[in-house]
This record gives C-alpha cells, sequence and structure tokens, in this order.
C-alpha cells in the first residue's frame, strides 16, 4: 500500500512540475515531465492531454493530436481533449476534422461559450459562414457582454454581405468596447458598402484616432471622402497611406483620380506613373494618365496610354480612343 502511494505521489510531483514548466514556456521540460507521468501510469489521460498541449506550444500539432487522441481512448467524454485536439486540426487547416471535435466538446458540455466561438472560426475558414453566424449567436446566448463574439459575428455577416446586419453587430461591439480600432474600421468598411460614406468617414476617423498607424484606414477614408467629393481631404489620406505604405500601386493611382477631379492634371499624372512604375500592368493606371494627357491635349502621349490599357484588358479605353479619333 506504500509503494502505490509513493508511485501517486511521484506521479503527481512529476505532473506538477510539468505545468509549472509549461507555464514558465519551457515546453520541452514539460513534456519530460508529463511523459514520466504517463511511464508510471499508462491510463493518465490528463498527461497526455497536458503533453499534448506542450507539443501543440512547440508547433508539433501532430504529435500533439496523437497525444489528445490517448486521452480520448482512455477517456470518451474527455471535454479539453476535443477541445484541444480540434484546435490542433484548425491549426493544420483540417477544418472538417476541427468541427467535428468541438461538436463531440459541446455534446459533452453544451454550455461553454468558447467551444462554440472555436466551432465557428473552423466553419469561418471552411467558408460555410452561416454555420458560424449560427454559433456565434449561440456564444453570445451564454455571454452576451463580451465585444470580441459580437465583433466575430459581424465579420461573418460581412463575409456573406450582410453589411446591415454587420454594422449591428459592429455596433454592439463598440457599445461594449469602445477602443477596438478595428471594431471602428470594419464597422466602416461595412458602411461604405451600403454607400453611408459620411458614416464610413467619421468611422475610419474613428479607427485612426485609436491606432493612428492603421494604414488601411487611410485608404479607406480616402475613398470614401473621394465619394463624398471631398477631393482634398481624399488627397490627404492617400499621402498618408503612401506616407505608412509607399509601395501601394492603388494609392498612388487613387491620389491621381482626386488630382484630376481637382484639375491638376500635371499631379495627376505624376502618380499615375509611379503607380505605373510599381505595377507595370496596371492598365486603370494608364488609362486614366491617357485621360490626363488628353486633358492637356497631349494627343500623342494620351493614345499611347490609352491604347496600353487595351492591351491590357481595360477596353473602356477604346471609347476614348475614338472620340480623340473623331476630333
Amino acid at each position: 500500500m506504500q509503494a502505490n502511494n509513493s508511485t501517486e505521489d511521484i506521479e503527481e510531483a512529476h505532473n506538477s512540475k510539468g505545468i509549472a514548466k509549461a507555464k514558465q514556456e519551457d515546453y520541452s521540460g514539460a513534456i519530460e515531465d508529463f511523459t514520466k507521468v504517463i511511464e508510471l501510469n499508462p491510463l493518465a489521460e490528463y498527461a497526455y492531454n497536458n503533453r499534448g498541449n506542450s507539443k501543440a506550444s512547440l508547433a508539433n500539432q501532430v504529435g500533439a493530436i496523437d497525444d489528445f487522441s490517448k486521452a480520448i481512448v482512455i477517456n470518451p467524454r474527455y471535454f479539453n481533449a476535443y477541445c484541444n485536439r480540434g484546435r490542433s486540426k484548425d491549426s493544420l487547416a483540417d477544418y472538417l476534422g476541427a468541427i467535428e471535435d468541438y461538436s463531440k466538446a459541446i455534446e459533452i458540455y453544451p454550455d461553454d461559450a468558447d467551444v462554440y466561438i472555436n466551432r465557428a472560426f473552423s466553419e469561418a475558414n471552411n467558408r460555410n459562414h452561416m454555420a458560424a453566424i449560427e454559433d456565434y449567436s449561440k456564444a453570445i446566448d451564454c455571454d452576451p457582454n463580451d465585444a470580441e463574439k459580437f465583433f466575430n459575428r459581424g465579420w461573418s455577416k460581412a463575409d456573406i454581405e450582410d453589411y446591415y446586419g454587420a454594422i449591428v453587430d459592429y455596433s454592439k461591439s463598440i457599445e461594449l468596447y469602445s477602443g477596438d480600432s478595428a471594431a471602428f474600421f470594419n464597422r466602416g468598411f461595412a458602411k461604405a458598402q451600403v454607400a453611408d460614406h459620411l458614416g464610413a468617414v467619421n468611422d475610419y476617423t474613428k479607427a485612426i484616432e485609436i491606432d493612428s498607424g492603421l494604414v488601411d484606414a487611410y485608404f479607406n477614408r480616402g475613398f470614401s471622402r473621394s465619394v463624398l467629393k471631398d477631393h482634398v481631404g481624399s488627397i490627404q489620406d492617400y499621402s498618408k497611406e503612401i506616407d505608412l505604405n509607399p509601395m501601394n500601386a492603388r494609392a498612388y493611382s487613387n491620389r491621381g483620380n482626386s488630382k484630376a477631379m481637382l484639375e491638376d492634371y500635371m499631379g495627376s499624372i505624376e502618380d499615375y506613373t509611379k503607380a505605373i512604375e510599381l505595377d507595370p500592368l496596371y492598365a486603370r493606371a494608364y488609362n486614366n494618365r491617357g485621360n490626363s494627357f488628353s486633358n492637356l491635349n497631349r494627343r500623342a502621349e494620351a493614345l499611347r496610354d490609352l491604347t496600353k490599357a487595351v492591351e491590357l484588358g481595360f477596353v473602356k479605353a477604346y471609347d476614348m480612343i475614338e472620340e480623340m479619333q473623331k476630333a
């Protein structure tokens, strides 16, 4: 009897040491301790689960899945092992396998919000956004005060182009936590998709206030400002985008568009030229530069660019070429 107690004490000591090492991110050391537990007690499902977590932390997802599977063989109702195996399968892009594991976990314990979130991520990655939305809704039912759950459901709604539904969810997320630049950015994008460009500008502005390095917010706000005919503001935003990301050909091209709308054709030509340098196959930039050349009565250069645009597949340039040839 004394020997059994001693073995149990040693087993518990190695498990405790393994957990402590894992917390210190000494995952290799933790694996050694959990392995010793398994050697002492091959039916210790918790040790397989713990060792699997350490292997997953070392990006050994195949080894982790093997350990989680062994834990499940020993205890077919091991909730955590199903959840953990699902996460490892997610990491390997085995989304269907992950969904199967999360579903089993939900059968065992249906009131855990996180497992619905995990399954929703897998469903979204598997392009089944309707199922993802349903799971996010279940997670919200379990915990209705978590901003991230509304944010994630809004993301899936946007992916199926339910932008009004996405706006509602992003708004709820912002109501619960107003410091998330991504929530304002995504709501701004959704508003732009339903032609609420003023609302989009306001949201992008708030996102920038929270995170001034949010590059795409300047680009998107620039676009919405151009739709609202605020071309001066649009140019400012595209210029900021270019400062932060000088390799963005579209930012130069779009800034060129705004300059052209202000009849700054030379400035627009400079921007289109830079866009073409960055992307020599940018057909629209050739077309737009051709239009600016035309507005400056530089016919030969205009025809050259418009012809190049057609060659690259921008067939609308034909119309301008025909007009110039008739003139």
